[in-house]
């Protein structure tokens, strides 16, 4: 039961992050272009920053647990994140 809803609980997160980038295609074959708009490009750098986020964490939790050499990576993840997250909170400055 409980591997059934941390599943739907991932399933719910990707649709929440990614089903607005499937919309914009949607619109786009129709001849909207709904990129353009500022609110789009803002949440689209929110997405790739909490993807960011994600990756994160496993590499810091991957790496723990195997006590690999993976923290070069993950300060180049944490530079591209925190890259990505300048972008999305520059219009609200």
């Amino acid at each position: 039961m409980k591997a059934r809803l941390t599943k739907g609980l991932w399933v719910a997160f990707a649709i929440l992050l990614f089903g607005p980038f499937a919309l914009v295609y949607a619109l786009g074959f129709l001849g909207m272009n709904i990129a353009a708009v500022l609110a789009f490009g803002t949440w689209f750098m929110f997405a790739l920053s909490a993807c960011g986020v994600i990756m994160c964490i496993d590499l810091i939790v991957t790496g723990i647990r195997n006590r690999r050499v993976e923290w070069i990576m993950l300060i180049i993840v944490v530079a591209v994140t925190l890259w990505w997250l300048r972008i999305a909170i520059k219009p609200f400055l």
